[in-house]
This record gives structure tokens, C-alpha cells and sequence, in this order.
């Protein structure tokens, strides 16, 4: 539930830009050049559909290495409140999604079908390894003793994967 490739980096870049030009320029920007506006739009809604509330939950129970999680978690959440400040100055809005209420409406009536899958994906995903870790694998897992009928618990995960991405309508 990050959706990294939709928005970080921007606060980043936007922060060291404004090292040079002053915020007036990027939202002369944003008004006046459209493929502008439809990059900082798109980072919007990017920004809007993830949840890093979930998406920790992915990290606290996926993550095994600690420290690694910690710093990588901590450079994540600064980038999404670098980039979602950023959005917000730019476009002044005092929210996200502000000036398209109905695709901040769309994301409120979908994220209560798709934060459970989420939960469910990581739970099955878990089991997945565990089980993993207790048998030896191979490329094409193979269902619990060896028969090389369809494994249940893969086909679930791969379900709870493609349900996650099919309502957030995108992979990230």
C-alpha cells in the first residue's frame, strides 16, 4: 500500500528546487503548463491511495531485519510527508484530493473492501513463508507433501494480491 513509484522522490526534488526558485514559480507552474500540473495531479492521487498506516502493518509483520525496517520505514514516511507537503503547497489545497472531492469520495468507499484483503495478504503471506521455511522449496512450489497438485495457500495469496491491486486499480 505505498504506491512508492507514484510519489517518492517528489517532495525530495521539490524541497532542493526550492533551494533555487521560490513556490510562487511552481504554482505559476502548476496553473500555466499542463504536463506540470497532470505530474504534480498524478503524484496527488498516488499520495492519496496509499496508506502508510496499512502499509506499515506490511513492513512490521513481512520485514524480518529490524533495523534494515526501521531506517527504510523512517525514509519512507519522510518522503510522503516531504511529497504531500510539496503537493499541498503547490496546488494549495489544505488536503489531498481537495479541488476532486469525487476521487477522494471513490478512495473513502473502496478502502474499507480493501484494507481487509490487505490484512488477509499479509497473514496468508506469512503462513506462506512459514511453511516454506519448514519444507524445502523449489521455483514451482508444490503443495504440502509433495504432490504436484495446485497449492491452496499460493492460490490465495496470489487472489488477495490481485484483489489488493484491483481495488486500488494499481499494482503499486
Amino acid at each position: 500500500r505505498f504506491l512508492l513509484p507514484g510519489w517518492y522522490g517528489f517532495g525530495g526534488a521539490v524541497e532542493r528546487l526550492l533551494e533555487a526558485e521560490d513556490l510562487q514559480t511552481l504554482r505559476d507552474l502548476y496553473r500555466r503548463w499542463p504536463f506540470f500540473r497532470g505530474l504534480v495531479n498524478k503524484v496527488e492521487q498516488s499520495l492519496a491511495v496509499a496508506d502508510m498506516k496499512i502499509a506499515s502493518y506490511y513492513a512490521d509483520n513481512l520485514v524480518q531485519e529490524s533495523q534494515m525496517k526501521e531506517r527504510i520505514m523512517d525514509m519512507i514516511r519522510k518522503e510522503y510527508e516531504l511529497s504531500r507537503k510539496a503537493v499541498l503547497d503547490i496546488t494549495e489545497q489544505s488536503y489531498l484530493l481537495e479541488n476532486t472531492e469525487y476521487l477522494r469520495r471513490t478512495i473513502d468507499l473502496r478502502n474499507p473492501y480493501v484494507d481487509p484483503l490487505s490484512y488477509l495478504q499479509v497473514k496468508f503471506i506469512k503462513t506462506l513463508r512459514d511453511r516454506a521455511a519448514k519444507q524445502e522449496t523449489t521455483e514451482n512450489p508444490v503443495a504440502p507433501g509433495g504432490s504436484a497438485k495446485p497449492d491452496q495457500l499460493l492460490d490465495t495469496v496470489l487472489m488477495a494480491i490481485n484483489g489488493v491491486a484491483e481495488g486500488l486499480q494499481s499494482t503499486g
